[in-house]
């Protein structure tokens, strides 16, 4: 693919990467809560500490809007899953209904 020789650090771009440079891969923010703090973490204020999912920066509540945003999008099959933590928030789990 053209963007094969974007990457100046380790070669080839992952497929995934290169959906996403794209603009055909949808991001699915699952939660904002998090026990944890961390001086680095890139979670706006905006979403930090609240239970909400974001498909592409929109929020949504039924399975039904991530779809909608999947289409509207142009995504393909594939998409990142992101919460505030690696494994999600255990106080809290999160679903979309």
């Amino acid at each position: 693919m053209l963007l094969r020789n974007l990457n100046i650090s380790t070669g080839a771009l992952q497929a995934g990467c290169e959906l996403c440079l794209l603009g055909k891969k949808m991001t699915l923010f699952i939660t904002g809560l998090c026990p944890n703090r961390c001086y680095y973490c890139p979670v706006s204020a905006e979403k930090m500490w609240k239970d909400k999912i974001y498909a592409n920066e929109r929020p949504v509540s039924t399975i039904a809007d991530v779809y909608r945003e999947i289409r509207e999008s142009g995504a393909t099959g594939t998409a990142a899953q992101t919460t505030t933590t690696p494994l999600g928030s255990p106080a809290a789990p999160c679903t979309v209904s």
